[in-house]
């Protein structure tokens, strides 16, 4: 009888001894929230061009707004943290673009455009960083860095007779050109899945700077100068799986 009681307190003992350390211990690994993540993405979304191209020679100067659309679509890989309140990640990103514009300009006397500008885009990257708080687990944010791009730039002369600003007759001429230049933003991320998924939207104003290339006309013996100036404004839309929290 002794014995049945001794082992009976015994093990009452122990049960709440391992009841108050499960209970503790649950607690603490509430208490404990992730501060911080590496991720990868998938990204999509509308994108608009804004571009200005300008040939210019001596005694003439042509110039005009380029504007189109285009579809992103892309991923990402970054690493993010929250401090207290405050959040902050670092991303890198790499894109397929389909800009593919094409203006005809009229400067036949009988108007035929016989001089057509194209402007393409295919492959866009880039690194930024981003910065703001979280109200409860939705962060707001303002983002910069660099974005980078391979700008095709097309020049055609319809012509069968004449040289056009720096094109010989019924020819194409397409130049490539690696540009970067700065971009800015904001966005908005939140979890769906808290531990594994989070739904990112954003927008970035992009500088990608100019494209220049010099022609010599043998027509008249002249160098013409081809400009195109290119930016892009982007809206994004992104799913974010992490990969490691700490």
């Amino acid at each position: 009888m002794k014995l049945s009681l001794k082992l009976a307190c015994i093990s009452s003992l122990c049960f709440f001894i391992s009841s108050v350390s499960g209970a503790l211990s649950g607690n603490y690994e509430e208490q404990i929230e992730k501060t911080g993540s590496v991720y990868i993405g998938f990204q999509a979304g509308p994108a608009a061009y804004d571009g200005r191209y300008t040939a210019q020679h001596a005694v003439n100067t042509v110039a005009f707004d380029v504007g189109s659309t285009s579809g992103i679509a892309g991923g990402c890989i970054g690493i993010d943290g929250r401090f207290g309140v405050g959040y902050a990640a670092i991303e890198g990103n790499v894109y397929y673009d389909t800009l593919d514009t094409m203006i005809g300009l009229l400067t036949s006397s009988i108007g035929i455009p016989n001089h057509v500008i194209k402007a393409k885009n295919s492959v866009l990257g880039g690194a930024l960083l981003k910065l703001g708080f979280f109200a409860e687990d939705t962060a707001l944010y303002v983002l910069g860095g660099f974005s980078a791009g391979r700008w095709t730039l097309g020049l055609e002369n319809d012509s069968a007779i004449s040289y056009n600003r720096g094109i010989q007759p019924q020819a194409s001429v397409f130049f490539n050109h690696n540009l970067a230049g700065a971009k800015v933003g904001a966005g908005v991320r939140f979890p769906i899945q808290w531990n594994w998924l989070v739904f990112d939207m954003q927008y970035s104003y992009n500088w990608y700077g100019d494209m220049t290339i010099n022609l010599r006309d043998l027509g008249t013996d002249s160098i013409w100068t081809h400009t195109l100036h290119s930016d892009q404004h982007m809206f994004l839309f992104s799913l974010n799986f992490s990969l490691y929290d700490f």
